[in-house]
């Protein structure tokens, strides 16, 4: 019986450093434990999830190996392809994230939604949004103003 318990403590060692819910999640791979844990240590650890999924928006079938962004719900928002496409007069943005906005700060919204996340250190201020500055723009070329 001693043996039977060396061999089982040992085949357990490797999980030992997770807990007990993470090692239930390693070896069952239930999804709703992995949302519990990546929530617990978003911040903190970069992750990727081998997908097999439907797009929400386009119905395409999917599967990558995708990086993880955020959660949303009860499930995960994970980076895939393009996250943002202009065609016919559309801008649509796929959890697209600031850096990738460059080509598009120019144009207007007629209508819209947005939705925001944002990441940050420990310690950093919460961030809130609101209507930015109006600030005076001179239309008038410099070489043309002298002629008023």
């Amino acid at each position: 019986m001693l043996a039977a318990l060396l061999v089982a403590a040992a085949a357990l060692y490797p999980l030992s450093h997770v807990g007990f819910r993470d090692a239930l999640q390693a070896l069952l791979q239930s999804f709703d434990i992995a949302v519990e844990q990546y929530a617990r240590v978003s911040g903190t650890h970069w992750y990727d999830l081998e997908l097999t999924a439907t797009d929400n928006l386009t119905l395409e079938r999917i599967r990558c190996r995708c990086p993880v962004v955020g959660t949303w719900k009860n499930g995960f928002i994970v980076l895939h392809q393009d996250p943002a496409s202009y065609r016919g007069g559309i801008l649509r943005l796929h959890y697209a994230r600031a850096a990738e906005l460059g080509p598009w700060l120019d144009l207007v919204a007629v209508r819209g939604e947005v939705v925001v996340q944002f990441w940050l250190k420990p310690g950093e201020a919460a961030v809130t949004l609101g209507a930015g500055e109006e600030r005076e723009v001179e239309r008038i070329p410099a070489q043309l103003r002298r002629f008023l």
